[in-house]
């Protein structure tokens, strides 16, 4: 008797939480998005600004590309 009690606490909390999750799952995803978007735009602006060093770092690197 005591097991059927038990499990139907689990299940009740698995429901919730279900729900809960349910809820945020697209906060979530859009903080998600939005660190990726971040992290590309800082890496873009950081090669666009130092330029020179990039084109520098390419000139050294094993591509010999003409810049």
């Amino acid at each position: 008797m005591q097991e059927t009690l038990i499990f139907r606490a689990v299940a009740r909390l698995y429901g919730l939480l279900n729900k809960v999750g349910a809820g945020f799952s697209h906060l979530l995803l859009l903080a998600m998005r939005l660190n990726f978007g971040i992290q590309l735009f800082n890496i873009g602006h950081g090669k666009l600004n130092n330029h020179k060093d990039v084109a520098e770092f390419l000139r050294a690197s094993i591509f010999h590309f003409q810049i």
